[in-house]
């Protein structure tokens, strides 16, 4: 865990894919 694994979920979240269980 760490920011890039939150800038990437932050960036994919701004497409509209909502991955849930992506940890």
């Amino acid at each position: 865990e760490g920011p890039s694994k939150q800038a990437a979920q932050e960036e994919a979240a701004r497409q509209g894919l909502q991955i849930k269980g992506w940890l």
